[in-house]
Parts: structure tokens; sequence; C-alpha cells
């Protein structure tokens, strides 16, 4: 079983668990997602019917009511890994709808971290630790270091969904604008309308940054994080140890960039 933890490097992001199933690469053990509309609203309904409640009772089996829906959009992902750490890009409005409550009722349903804007960070009660800071270019130009510093935001993820060239360019160009002494792991989440190459996010990986590819195939994530792994041996291979399902040592073995794509896209 290869687990590539406890933060891989390169991952995908969906908004479909059924589109993308046969695709997951089931051992990077990361992903983000986007629940639906649908969901998102059916949360909505069950806190603000939870806030109006008079019954104690009633109100604590509303808000589990919601909890419980975002556990099953959760789990309809999940089910296909072995390992894992989700992600959950929240929209703005479903924050204020629910004053905030509603990110701490995906954080309650088993997600690790949320992703939200900078207007929905501010609304959010949840520990900083636990939050992705997503910046969009077009909205925030020219990183602000306030941003993450008076939040304490320790995860900035830059959303890049144009198909115009140099994406590198331009995470490297944002990146370096943003001086924070705290330092700040940098995330470059790449739309699928850009069509980015395994070469594109070797490069970026290599400059330190984490890469979440929309709709990302078990193959193209596998490939280049295999490729930005180093290794000083003379014949390329990478040390890899294997371990079970609970995580004990096995033994060591000496892994290619095939194998280790095949054991991604597994989950062994």
């Amino acid at each position: 079983q290869i687990r590539l933890m406890p933060f891989p490097k390169c991952y995908g992001s969906y908004s479909s668990p059924s589109s993308q199933s046969s695709l997951f690469p089931t051992g990077l053990g990361v992903i983000r997602i986007t629940p639906t509309t649908s969901d998102l609203d059916n949360i909505t309904n069950s806190l603000l019917s939870a806030n109006v409640a008079q019954d104690k009772k009633d109100k604590k089996a509303k808000m589990k009511d919601a909890v419980a829906t975002a556990k099953h959009v959760i789990t309809s992902y999940t089910k296909h890994f072995d390992i894992v750490e989700v992600e959950v890009l929240l929209d703005v409005n479903f924050v204020k709808a629910t004053q905030g409550g509603g990110v701490a009722t995906w954080l309650d349903a088993g997600a690790q971290r949320v992703v939200l804007d900078e207007e929905s960070v501010h609304i959010a009660r949840v520990p900083p630790h636990r939050v992705v800071l997503m910046c969009r270019p077009s909205t925030i130009p020219v990183p602000d270091p306030s941003l993450s510093l008076y939040l304490n935001i320790p995860l900035i993820s830059l959303s890049l969904t144009t198909t115009t060239p140099g994406l590198k360019e331009k995470s490297e160009h944002w990146f370096n604008s943003y001086k924070n002494p705290k330092g700040v792991r940098g995330i470059v989440e790449v739309g699928k309308e850009a069509d980015i190459k395994v070469e594109e996010i070797v490069s970026m990986l290599k400059s330190g940054w984490s890469v979440v590819v929309e709709d990302g195939d078990s193959t193209l994530l596998a490939t280049a994080t295999a490729l930005s792994f180093k290794t000083d041996r003379p014949d390329g291979l990478f040390t890899t140890v294997v371990v079970d399902r609970t995580g004990v040592a096995l033994g060591l073995v000496y892994s290619n960039v095939e194998s280790v794509v095949k054991a991604v896209g597994e989950g062994k």
C-alpha cells in the first residue's frame, strides 16, 4: 500500500463521485471535493430549522441531520479510497446562509479541511489550521500578506482556471509577492480547461508548491508525483517502505516511476 502522507504534494479536485470513480488515484489519499447545490441546500435547511427549533431534542436532531447529509457526501467519495483526507470547497453563499455554522458541519462530518474564500473566512467559526484560504487572481490580483498573517491560516490555495499559457509563471509571480515570515504552504489549483501537462505539474512541485488538478486522473497525478521525487541512487529508483493497511512497515523495496504510478492507481 502506498501512503504519500500526511500532505501529498499533488492530488485531484472533483465535483462528482461517480463521473471520475474509475480514475480516482486511491493511493494519494487526499482529494478536494465540491458539494452540489442540492446537498448544500439540504444542510442549510436543516441548520436553519435547528436555529428556530424550540425543543432541544428537535434542535439536536436537525443538527444531526445536517452532519449526516455532509457525511453521506464525503462517504460517496471516500469509498473509492483506502486512506483519505478530504478538503471541502464551500461556496460563500452557503457560508453566509448558515452564518458560518455550516462550515463546522463539514468538519464534524469528517472533512480534514475546508476551502474558503476571504469573505467566508471572516464568517466561519473554525480553527485556522482546518482552513485552506482560496485566492483567485481575478479577485485578488496582488496577494495581501494580512490575509494569512492576522488569520494565522497556514495554507493558501491559488485558483488558476484560465487557459492562458504560463501557469507556473503566474503562480511564481503571485507567491513570490506573498511575503509572510511565518511561512505559508502554497497550493496551486488548476482548472481542467487549462489542459495542464505532467511537465508543468512537476515544475510547480519542484518549486515547493502543492498542485490540485480539477478532475485529475490517476496516471497524471501519480506520474507527476513520482517524477518530482528525488533520489541519489544511480539507477534512479526510489527507496520505498511497504506497509500494511494499519501503517505497520513490512519491508524496504526500490521503485521506479511505473511502479509508483501503478501503486497510486490501485492503492497498494
